[in-house]
């Protein structure tokens, strides 16, 4: 009996197979079947196999053979780019539907469980100190008040950052099937710190705009009538925003798994989010108006969010593994190393 090691061409696992010295041709044939996505691959030669051609598929004394690895291209497209160490692919929606939907099946109820404890923790770490704020400022005075509100602000943004990189690291988790994936609800503190960096970036980026903005508009308002200038100068705000809002979640949506999934700094994940984006302008597109529709489906039952709100959570960060070439699990036989295959 010999070893031989051969990576999955579907799911990347690196797999083992136990083999005698000389093996039947039908065997060969077969191919051997990945325990943990089922893709069935071809063997690859060995000096203990000569059922498998060695030689280039288009030689004139190699052998026909359906399970030749050039089939399974598809399977693994070239990488279209590279950011840093991330390989970026590009992806159809209907792939990344597909595996979400056979991984949503499979554990539906860690996500259900993930979503009921992120709106507990959301109620009592940040909702329930805000009506309390509300309810004493009737008596206490103004000044009091703003203090609340000044202590409070750090604390919404610290837990509002856990609960947005720990969502993230459980989605990721639970598609790569490991073990114990409620434990990322409580992610790295780096990680938290450069999502808020991140985000804070963005913001700023974008109160820049609006400054700028209203610079202008004022501008405008004293050579025009303010009559005039007003209402035009609020519609185009308003358009601008719609606009800017939907083109920074099309384009920018992939950054906050990159930094929750400890890839990138603060702006190196921004930029490497975009360049995702960029290469998967459609199936982003489509990505935000699926996430769009589910969202409305959910809030016309509240309890819906706690299923559509995982879900849409789930789908994004499946997108992400298959646009940056990462492995998912189908199966929950993936969680331990599959044992190595007798043939």
């Amino acid at each position: 009996m010999s070893v031989q090691r051969q990576i999955c061409p579907s799911c990347g696992r690196q797999l083992e197979f136990e083999r005698q010295l000389e093996l039947s041709g039908d065997v060969v044939d077969r191919g051997v079947q990945c325990p943990a996505c089922q893709t069935i691959f071809p063997l690859e030669a060995t000096d203990h196999n000569p059922f498998v051609d060695p030689l280039p598929a288009g030689s004139a004394t190699s052998r026909a053979n359906p399970y030749q690895p050039s089939r399974y291209v598809e399977v693994q497209p070239s990488p279209v780019a590279h950011a840093g160490p991330i390989a970026i692919m590009s992806r159809s929606i209907d792939e990344v539907i597909s595996v979400t939907s056979t991984v949503f099946v499979a554990r539906w109820g860690m996500l259900i469980l993930m979503a009921v404890i992120l709106i507990a923790v959301l109620m009592f770490a940040i909702m329930l100190p805000l009506f309390m704020v509300v309810v004493l400022s009737e008596s206490v005075s103004e000044s009091a008040e703003a203090i609340g509100m000044v202590v409070l602000a750090p604390v919404i943004l610290l837990v509002s950052g856990y609960l947005c990189a720990g969502s993230c690291r459980v989605c990721l988790a639970l598609a790569r099937n490991e073990p114990s994936p409620l434990s990322n609800l409580l992610p790295p503190t780096r990680v938290v710190g450069r999502l808020i960096a991140g985000a804070a970036v963005m913001l700023f980026a974008a109160g820049l705009i609006v400054a700028v903005y209203s610079a202008v508009a004022f501008a405008a308002s004293s050579v025009m009538d303010p009559d005039v200038a007003g209402p035009v100068f609020a519609i185009i705000g308003f358009a601008a925003f719609f606009v800017g809002t939907l083109m920074i979640q099309w384009l920018l949506w992939p950054w906050i798994f990159v930094v929750s999934d400890d890839k990138g700094t603060a702006l190196g994940s921004i930029t490497t989010g975009y360049q995702i984006a960029r290469h998967n302008l459609l199936t982003s597109f489509l990505l935000i108006i699926i996430s769009t529709v589910l969202s409305v489906l959910g809030s016309a039952c509240y309890i819906g969010q706690v299923v559509t709100a995982p879900l849409t959570m789930l789908m994004f960060a499946i997108a992400y593994l298959m646009m940056t070439d990462q492995p998912i699990a189908y199966s929950n036989e993936a969680v331990s190393p599959p044992p190595p295959l007798a043939l």
